[in-house]
């Protein structure tokens, strides 16, 4: 079976990501993401703590990204054709 992108994936630092990460759900880290970009944006972290925060934000940014490049792979739209038959058109082709 083949390993889908957010099973591949790996940190910034290149190594691989946790098992508990993948299976972290777009919800889950739409929200976590959220938190973060509110708590640097307040500004309350130490210097260290923020570049955590933004290492993290950033690892949230990237799965989230592939995580809806993989759906929109997934999505099709069905046409009716000429005959009245239906086609169907992967999303990046619409």
């Amino acid at each position: 079976m083949e390993k889908s992108e957010i099973e591949k994936q790996t940190t910034s630092a290149g190594q691989s990501v946790p098992e508990s990460e993948k299976n972290l759900s777009y919800e889950e880290a739409v929200a976590e993401l959220e938190t973060i970009v509110q708590s640097l944006e307040r500004g309350e972290a130490k210097l260290e703590e923020s570049g955590k925060l933004y290492e993290r934000g950033v690892f949230l940014s990237r799965y989230c990204s592939r995580i809806l490049n993989e759906m929109e792979e997934k999505i099709t739209e069905l046409r009716v054709d000429d005959e009245g038959g239906l086609t169907e058109f992967p999303l990046n082709q619409l």
